[in-house]
């Protein structure tokens, strides 16, 4: 599953289910651009809970082209989270 969009204001995107598996299928890409000028953070989080709670696992304050890896031993959610946001607009893709 892949999201992408754009953050106008603080929010979050909809998650994407990373599943339980023993072969590569469980990177994803990250990519956030418009992040530099904005003075926002941009924080990738998981949940382990079916989206019970979320954890914040890698924080951006600049633009960033990045892949993760899921976890091995369950299907894990992940989702980008805009705060401080001041201007502009803020691209990503997850997935």
């Amino acid at each position: 599953m892949r999201v992408s969009g754009q953050f106008t204001a603080n929010g979050s995107t909809s998650p994407i289910k990373v599943p339980e598996s023993s072969t590569n299928s469980r990177y994803f890409d990250i990519s956030i651009s418009g992040l530099t000028s904005s003075g926002a953070t941009v924080t990738l989080q998981r949940s382990f809970d079916d989206g019970a709670t979320w954890k914040n696992a890698q924080a951006y304050t600049a633009d960033i082209e990045d892949w993760g890896f899921g976890a091995s031993l369950s299907t894990v959610l992940y989702r980008l989270t805009c705060s401080n946001y001041s201007t502009g607009t803020i691209l990503y893709v997850l997935g």
